[in-house]
Order: C-alpha cells, then sequence, then structure tokens
C-alpha cells in the first residue's frame, strides 16, 4: 500500500499496516495535508489505484 499527493508530487507514504483476519489487513493513518490522494494497493505485480480528496 502507498499513499502518493499528486499535486505536491508526494510519494512514498508507506502506513503500517495490520492483519485483522486472513485476506483482510487494515491501516490506521493521518494524512500530513488535505487535497487529491491517490492509493496504490497490491501485491507483487498485481496492484490497483485510487483516486480521493482528503479533506
Amino acid at each position: 500500500m502507498n499513499f502518493a499527493m499528486m499535486e505536491m508530487h508526494m510519494d512514498g507514504f508507506d502506513p503500517p499496516l495490520q492483519l485483522v483476519e486472513a485476506g483482510v489487513w487494515r491501516a490506521n493513518l493521518k494524512l500530513p495535508m488535505a487535497g487529491r490522494w491517490v492509493v496504490s494497493v497490491g501485491f507483487g505485480e498485481d496492484r490497483a489505484e485510487v483516486e480521493f480528496d482528503a479533506q
């Protein structure tokens, strides 16, 4: 899992993950600033990306 802020070119923010149960993970984090972020989640070559606005 990786968070990047597109406008400020901030990348490499990797929050610690906690295993909840088999196949279920949780991250508790506070982003450093509001704005448009993209989170990339995956394992190995398989990845998915989602953009969102943090306030």
